[in-house]
């Protein structure tokens, strides 16, 4: 065996550990929503257009290589999801892509705009989506990597 082929095999980089991606429980979910005062409830689906359980639950990326475990959503992040469930709900799945970076340009024209009560219903969901993610991923704690240089 000549002394390159043996070096092929060797792999140069440690594989990263591949972490066990759960999708929320329904129950877990079901629970949180349930424990929800009715008129705390009734103000949310004012404001909102999709489900509570859809606006709360992590939504692990499908692209990547190496699964990893999504951070918790922020009020903004549930603020963009239910607008852009409400602006795209009638187009082709082709347009829909097209239109993300509209989307997103004017759910944050809308989230700088948005009155005090509108922002406190999706703080309050950005809430129990922490809590959803903290049950569903226990162990996780968030690591910032500093951008690699390239100049």
């Amino acid at each position: 065996m000549s002394q390159r082929s043996r070096l092929e095999n060797v792999p140069i980089f440690a594989p990263f550990p591949q972490t066990n991606i759960c999708i929320p429980n329904d129950d877990l979910v079901n629970q949180i929503i349930a424990s929800i005062d009715p008129t705390i409830l009734l103000k949310i689906r004012q404001y909102t257009y999709l489900e509570i359980k859809d606006l709360i639950a992590p939504k692990p990326k499908k692209n990547r290589s190496r699964q990893k475990i999504p951070r918790p959503q922020n009020p903004f992040v549930i603020f963009r999801r239910n607008e852009q469930a409400k602006m795209l709900s009638g187009l082709d799945p082709k347009m829909k892509e097209s239109m993300l970076a509209f989307v997103s340009k004017a759910a944050g024209k809308d989230w700088k705009t948005a009155n005090a009560e509108v922002k406190n219903v999706f703080n309050y969901l950005a809430q129990l989506a922490k809590k959803v993610h903290e049950e569903t991923y226990p162990d996780y704690v968030y690591q910032p990597r500093k951008k690699f240089d390239r100049s």
